[in-house]
C-alpha cells in the first residue's frame, strides 16, 4: 500500500531541466518545467601557439592581454605548440560560458621591439564539447 501511494504521490511531481540546445546538460525534456539555471556550458581555453612572431624577423611575444566583451581578464603565460589539451592548463586562461551567447575576444600580445599586436574573434558555446580551445597567436 505504501509502494502505491508512493508511486502515485511521486507522478505528480515536477522535473526540472536544462532546455537550452546550447547547453552541454541539454536539452533533456520536451515538456515539464524548465529552469535555464540548471544548464551547464563549455568553457574556453585561451591559449598560444607559439612564443614567436614571423614578421620578415623573428620576435619574441613578450606578453599577452586578453579581453572578453571588452574586459580584461588576465594574460596568456605560455605556449602549446599542439594546443593546451584541456581547459586548466597553466598560463592559459580558462572563460566559462554563462549562457548561450557568443564571447568576443581580443588578445593584445607585446613584442620585443616594441610593437603591439591585436587578434580577435567571436566562440561560441558547444552543447557537445566541455572545453574549446582557441589559439590567439598572431598569424
Amino acid at each position: 500500500m505504501f509502494f502505491v501511494i508512493s508511486v502515485l504521490a511521486c507522478s505528480s511531481c515536477v522535473k526540472t531541466k536544462c532546455r537550452d540546445s546550447s547547453a552541454t546538460n541539454g536539452p533533456f525534456f520536451s515538456s515539464g518545467a524548465s529552469d535555464n539555471s540548471l544548464c551547464v556550458y563549455s568553457k574556453v581555453a585561451f591559449y598560444l601557439s607559439s612564443l614567436t612572431y614571423w614578421n620578415n624577423q623573428n620576435f619574441t611575444i613578450n606578453k599577452v592581454e586578453l579581453y572578453i566583451n571588452q574586459v580584461y581578464v588576465g594574460d596568456i603565460s605560455a605556449a602549446y605548440p599542439s594546443g593546451p589539451g584541456n581547459c586548466t592548463a597553466t598560463g592559459t586562461l580558462a572563460y566559462q560560458f554563462s549562457d548561450k551567447n557568443p564571447a568576443d575576444w581580443e588578445a593584445k600580445i607585446f613584442l620585443n621591439n616594441g610593437s603591439i599586436l591585436f587578434t580577435n574573434g567571436t566562440i561560441s558555446p558547444s552543447s557537445t564539447a566541455s572545453c574549446l580551445i582557441q589559439d590567439v597567436a598572431p598569424q
